[in-house]
C-alpha cells in the first residue's frame, strides 16, 4: 500500500466521525499530513503550492480504501 492510502486510512480511522465529505478529508489530510499552513479561514497559498498532497490522489486512496473493505 502506498503512503497516500495508509495517511488516507490513519486519518479516517482516528477522525472518521468528524470527516463529513470529500472536502473534510481534504483538509485535514493538507493540515495532518502535508503541513499545509492553516487556520479555520485561511491557509497560506505558498504553504499549500509547496506541500499539498494532489486532491486526486487523496480522493482515489480513500475509494480504494472502500473497495477493499468491501471485499
Amino acid at each position: 500500500m502506498n503512503q497516500i492510502v495508509k495517511n488516507v486510512e490513519y486519518i479516517i480511522e482516528k477522525y472518521g466521525d468528524k470527516i463529513s465529505s470529500d472536502k473534510h478529508l481534504l483538509l485535514s489530510y493538507w493540515k495532518l499530513v502535508d503541513k499545509v499552513e492553516m487556520n479555520k479561514e485561511n491557509f497560506n497559498t505558498a504553504s499549500f503550492i509547496q506541500k499539498a498532497s494532489s486532491p486526486e490522489a487523496i480522493l482515489n486512496a480513500k475509494r480504494l480504501l472502500e473497495v477493499i473493505e468491501k471485499e
